[in-house]
């Protein structure tokens, strides 16, 4: 038989065209702040030692105004944003997402809003199921405490890299 020869492999990587992506654990917080009528949100981005970058962002919505009709409507645009932001964060920063704790802070509104909040965090399909699909990544639904929404994103970060 006569032995091919095959072009010899390139082991170094300092001749590759592809950036490698960093794996990293995100924290993403959701409060409705109701003085600006905004859904506020903070992803924090951890690489397993330390946390290493942060990101806010808002949403116009006027909450009081979903009603049972609109309901699902008014959910799903707001993952899709949500969704969008983190995809786009990702990708700028080339980060590679393994999970994602989902900081779930809704004891202090009250109410219509309330539950609101909770549709979007849980209703199916959920927030958490989207990341998953989306994202490939692992979803965790975290208690978190703290005074504002980046505190409570670096908490929800936290509490998942240690699980």
């Amino acid at each position: 038989m006569a032995e091919t020869t095959l072009p010899p492999r390139k082991l170094s990587r300092r001749n590759s065209t592809v950036p490698l992506s960093q794996a990293v654990y995100l924290g993403l917080e959701i409060d409705y702040n109701e003085e600006t009528s905004k859904i506020d949100y903070a992803i924090c981005a951890h690489d397993g030692s330390y946390t290493i970058d942060y990101n806010f962002s808002s949403i116009d919505v006027n909450i009081e105004a979903i009603n049972d009709e609109n309901r699902e409507e008014k959910v799903n645009e707001l993952q899709k944003a949500i969704l969008d932001r983190i995809v786009a964060y990702s990708k700028s920063r080339e980060y590679k997402i393994l999970a994602v704790g989902i900081g779930a802070h809704i004891a202090r509104v009250g109410g219509k809003e309330r539950e609101n909040v909770k549709n979007l965090l849980f209703r199916s399909p959920s927030l958490a199921s989207k990341i998953w699909f989306e994202l490939d990544a692992i979803p965790f639904i975290i208690g978190t405490k703290g005074d504002s929404v980046d505190e409570r994103a670096s908490s929800a970060v936290r509490k998942t890299v240690v699980w």
